[in-house]
Order: C-alpha cells, then structure tokens, then sequence
C-alpha cells in the first residue's frame, strides 16, 4: 500500500492576482479616484512636508542623504495604503538645480501591464527641483 500524502487535504494558497491592484480596471469616467492618484497624493504631502524643512538654497552636502530620506518615506506612506502584500515598490528620488533648463528621465524594465504601474511627483522651487518617482510592480 503506498504510503498516505500528508498534504493531500490542504487547499492551494498560491496567489497569481492582487486582492487589490495598484492600476485599478476603472474607467475615467467612474468617480473612484485611482490608486496611483492616492499613491500620488501621499508622495506629495511627504515632499512638501520635507521641503518646508530645508532652506532656500540647499547644500551639495546636504542632497545625498536627503534624496535617501525623501525616497524611504515615500515608500513606507505609500507601503501604508495597503494595496496588496505581494506588491514591491522602488522608489527613485532626483534633486536637481533649477535653472530653467529641461531634464529626461528614463528607465526599463519588464511589465505587466495589466498590474504593474507608476506614480510620480514632481515639486519645483526657484533654485532647485525634486521628482520622486515609485514603482509598483507585483510579485506572483
């Protein structure tokens, strides 16, 4: 007699879809505000709290741990909307100097259209400029 699986009665647990995905299937037209909107909106009360704090003109010594600072609480606010536990987020924080020319930013990586996604702030003050920028990317 072949001997009994131990596992045979459980259910299967694995997860291949968010319970609730960043990049909601909702038209524009619906009043839901998306989740990128409110990943958006926290990422922005995270920067002007921040930039409240620094001085006018800050110094070169100053942005690298600030740029750090502004990317790791920008993902523990976005973290706290609880969109789903198997989402990852990177966050990517750029201070520059505004002097009135023009800057691209760019990036690649693998995606799944239909539950990845990206949120992007951008505050822009006299002398200089910062844009946060946070993936979204699900994990099966």
């Amino acid at each position: 007699m072949p001997p009994k699986n131990k596992n045979a009665n459980q259910n299967c647990t694995y997860q291949t879809e968010p319970e609730k995905y960043f990049k909601p299937a909702v038209s524009p037209s619906t009043l839901l505000i998306s989740f990128v909107q409110l990943a958006r909106n926290v990422m922005l009360k995270v920067l002007e709290d921040r930039i409240a704090q620094m001085p006018a003109q800050p110094a070169p010594d100053q942005l690298p741990p600030l740029t750090k600072e502004m990317a790791d609480k920008c993902k523990n606010a976005v973290k706290l909307l609880d969109f789903d536990k198997r989402y990852k987020y990177m966050v990517q924080a750029l201070v520059g100097e505004n002097k009135g020319f023009g800057i691209r930013q760019g990036t690649r990586q693998f995606w799944d259209s239909t539950k990845d996604d990206f949120a992007s702030v951008t505050v822009m003050k006299e002398t200089y400029f910062v844009t946060v920028t946070c993936y979204a990317v699900y994990l099966y």
